[in-house]
C-alpha cells in the first residue's frame, strides 16, 4: 500500500515520473488509443444504423 509522506510540512505523494521514457510515451499513447476506440465504436454503430435505414426505404 502506498503511503503519503510529509516533506518540510508539505504532503508528498508518490508519482510515476521519469521512468526511462516509457511513462511519457504512455501519457501520449493512452489518450490516442481511447479516442481511436471511441471513434471505431461510433463508426461501427453509424454504419449499422445507416444499413438498417437503407433497408427500410
Amino acid at each position: 500500500m502506498l503511503q503519503a509522506q510529509y516533506y518540510f510540512g508539505m504532503l508528498r505523494l508518490p508519482i510515476i515520473g521519469h521512468q526511462g521514457g516509457w511513462d511519457e510515451i504512455l501519457m501520449v499513447v493512452a489518450p490516442i488509443a481511447i479516442i481511436w476506440a471511441v471513434l471505431a465504436v461510433a463508426n461501427k454503430r453509424a454504419k449499422k444504423r445507416n444499413e438498417s435505414l437503407e433497408e427500410t426505404t
